[in-house]
């Protein structure tokens, strides 16, 4: 995983996962969550090439999408029903953090009005990402784009 909103397989995305929200002070409205998944595809275009991956690139077999929809919804499903119940994501840190390849990495936070070098120490129960910038001060990530040294080539 890369915070907070990608599946990497061997330093390439293969998924990725958007929300939007519609909210007030004290009320979520609605939260729309889509998910993508390269599957099936045999070639990216030459400019994704080194950083875009498929089920099939990796495993060298075609995979039948419905059963892959199926559990991903059946794993979606249960994760959220766990989280209505509880309230946060504690159930879900430490698989979390054990498969996220920001966590003690150097990162780059971009934020709308600046842009921060830290590294990612882990998540919050409420799945913000934690970094500790150059000056030692941990700060907690609700939104942002986050990007890994050495990952895609950023930084």
């Amino acid at each position: 995983i890369k915070w907070p909103n990608d599946i990497i397989i061997n330093g390439k995305k293969v998924a990725g996962i958007l929300t939007e929200m519609s909210s007030e002070i004290n009320h979520i409205n609605y939260v729309v969550v889509g998910i993508g998944i390269n599957v099936n595809i045999e070639k990216f275009p030459d400019d994704i090439s080194n950083v875009a991956t498929s089920l099939l690139a990796e495993t060298n077999k075609k995979h039948n999408r419905i059963n892959i929809i199926k559990e991903v919804l059946l794993e979606f499903e249960q994760n959220y029903n766990i989280f209505v119940q509880k309230g946060n994501l504690t159930y879900l840190k430490n698989e979390y953090e054990k498969n996220c390849v920001n966590i003690d990495k150097e990162v780059k936070v971009i934020f709308k009005d600046k842009e921060v070098q830290a590294y990612a120490k882990g998540i919050t129960s409420n799945g913000e990402l934690i970094i500790i910038d150059n000056n030692n001060k941990k700060i907690t990530v609700s939104s942002g784009e986050v990007s890994v040294r050495g990952l895609f080539g950023y930084i």
